[in-house]
């Protein structure tokens, strides 16, 4: 008994993919994400807001200061009206001004320490390096203080002339005329700068641990990722590093957190200064101090000297974009096109207003690719006519012999 054909269009149930007989293939699969909990969204959430404010742009800062002390002298002939932060005694004077730096670096030893210890991957010297950092800048704050309060002594005179000491003229009831420049001033702005600059290691911190991830899998799967910047790290470097920044990390967090705080407190304290402590001279003077220490060591000895210590951030392996502004030898004066460049995707190639005028050997190349394209273009042409032609149907032969037969029976007929 013969089957029934089947339609064109039925389909065949019988039919198995044979993808459905093989495995799935994880190559080149990458581990998701562990699972967030509430309290670590709502952690990242206060320090996303920390970051916008510590991280406000640090020039623009700088010359709020400066700005803002200079017009300082407003103040000095309008008196602003007295409130609770013009007594020299209010608590944020007494127990945050007065001891300022050492808040400064209960906070920002800890902070640097952890999170070199994990970015140089437990590199002893590397961390002191880093450390370093807060040693000079607490030489700057104690050499500019006893500087200010020199010039203050050896440079001013009593009210009464007789009086040559500050000690003597004031336990007399007199004034000591001099040029008292602002300490205050000159250490709160100090320290913000240098907190500010300290944090800067958290721009893309939590990016290590997603580099982390990938990289444990690339290792266990032997499949090497050539844009990881963990690759260059041996084993015990990684694991180490693995290590420490999963201890390290939610008090490394906890001290950005308190270090913004910080930071409010001393532009709180900084906005007090200029309104009703010392004259504008004072304390314009300090701020131009303040501000030309930090332009020497945070953006140029340790970005453009290879003298140490290095900047924050810079250890055995890169992974924020805010260490790229720091002076790198290795890629110097290398094309944006270069080989050894990382990129895993195509190079864009962009115009440049600066080419050299063709030559004539260019003028002639370009002729002889244009003809060739012409005579490409003009080749296909011809074969598509050509296969046009082919598949026309063969119409006028059928039309001759239909006229030959009928002629013929014409003549048959007449013959008859």
């Amino acid at each position: 008994m013969s089957s029934k054909r089947k339609g064109g269009n039925s389909t065949n149930f019988n039919f198995r993919p044979q993808t459905e007989s093989k495995k799935w293939e994880t190559k080149g699969t990458r581990p998701l994400p562990n699972p967030v909990t509430v309290q670590e969204t709502l952690l990242t959430m206060v320090v996303q807001f920390c970051r916008k404010v510590i991280f406000f742009n640090t020039k623009l800062r700088v010359l709020l200061y400066i700005a803002g002390l200079f017009l300082s002298f407003i103040f000095d002939v309008l008196p602003f009206p007295k409130s609770y932060f013009s007594r020299t005694d209010n608590i944020f004077n007494q127990y945050f001004v007065k001891i300022g730096w050492g808040w400064t670096l209960f906070l920002t030893t800890p902070f640097v320490l952890l999170t070199s210890f994990t970015y140089c991957c437990g590199n002893r010297k590397m961390v002191l390096m880093h450390l370093s950092r807060l040693g000079i800048a607490t030489a700057v704050w104690f050499i500019f203080t006893k500087m200010f309060s020199l010039i203050e002594i050896n440079f001013g005179k009593c009210s009464r002339t007789v009086l040559k000491t500050k000690n003597s003229c004031i336990s007399d009831g007199y004034f000591w005329h001099s040029l008292d420049i602002s300490g205050h001033a000159f250490i709160l702005m100090w320290s913000t700068l240098v907190i500010v600059e300290e944090a800067r290691v958290m721009t893309g911190w939590e990016s290590i641990k997603d580099l982390i991830r990938n990289e444990s899998h690339c290792r266990t799967t032997n499949e090497p990722d050539i844009a990881s910047p963990l690759k260059k790290l041996t084993d015990d470097e990684f694991l180490f590093m693995r290590s420490s920044y999963n201890n390290f990390t939610l008090y490394v967090k906890a001290l950005f957190i308190s270090m913004t705080a910080l930071t409010i407190i001393w532009d709180l304290m900084i906005v007090s200064t200029l309104l009703y402590f010392h004259i504008m001279i004072e304390k314009f003077i300090a701020g131009l101090l303040a501000a030309g220490m930090w332009v020497l060591t945070y953006n140029y000895w340790y970005v453009k000297l290879k003298f140490p210590p290095p900047h924050p951030g810079i250890g055995l392996f890169k992974y924020t974009k805010e260490i790229d502004r720091v002076k790198d030898t290795s890629v110097k004066n290398k094309p944006y096109n270069s080989l050894s460049s990382k990129r895993s995707g195509p190079v864009p190639v962009f115009p440049s207003t600066n080419l050299m005028k063709p030559t004539e050997k260019d003028r002639t190349t370009k002729d002889d690719i244009n003809m060739n394209l012409d005579q490409d273009i003009q080749k296909k042409s011809d074969r598509t006519k050509s296969e046009e032609t082919l598949s026309q149907p063969i119409t006028t032969g059928v039309t001759t012999r239909s006229q030959a037969l009928r002629n013929m029976r014409l003549d048959g007929n007449k013959t008859v």
